[in-house]
């Protein structure tokens, strides 16, 4: 299973959202969902939603932060069934803390798929564009450096080849 690919779509007004064919036949019935931190809802197949809760559970030395992850996921995970129409039911505690009214934007990411309200994954992208943008800066001005200073270099030849006319 590999999940790419952006499409929008409405919640209902009993929670209920249409996932994309494309995630739905990939990802199959019923769908493991956690909000982990960020303002989305991750959306796991079964195995999925193992693998990343074990890992982060095995990456922990802590006892305490071992339960706190296991506590976050009773808290902030849901499982629901697709039904007969291709629609989970979002529970209104998950609208809420990803902050959507109506409009919803489903992105692929590799192993699963994020439900974003429209509004914060268009602020996540202007965000990402922005980092992209200062990192192309960065790299300009690297390359500005590098070119300065090898222009001081052949400019120091210069002056060592002139002195060295000067004297024959």
């Amino acid at each position: 299973m590999f999940l790419l690919g952006e499409y929008q779509n409405r919640i209902d007004p009993r929670g209920r959202v249409f996932i994309p064919v494309k995630f739905r036949d990939q990802i199959g019935s019923p769908v493991h969902m956690v909000i982990d931190g960020r303002s989305c809802i991750e959306c796991y197949n079964e195995d999925g939603i193992k693998s990343k809760f074990e890992n982060a559970v095995s990456k922990e030395d802590n006892l305490l932060k071992k339960e706190t992850i296991i506590e976050g996921l009773r808290l902030n995970g849901d499982t629901q069934p697709i039904d007969n129409q291709g629609r989970i039911i979002l529970k209104p505690a998950f609208i809420s803390k990803i902050k959507a009214d109506k409009d919803v934007v489903f992105i692929g990411a590799c192993d699963h798929f994020e439900i974003w309200a429209k509004d914060e994954f268009e602020k996540m992208r202007d965000k990402i564009n922005e980092r992209k943008n200062a990192a192309s800066d960065i790299e300009d001005l690297e390359e500005e450096i590098r070119l300065i200073e090898k222009r001081k270099e052949l400019l120091q030849r210069k002056k060592a080849l002139m002195a060295e006319l000067e004297e024959i």
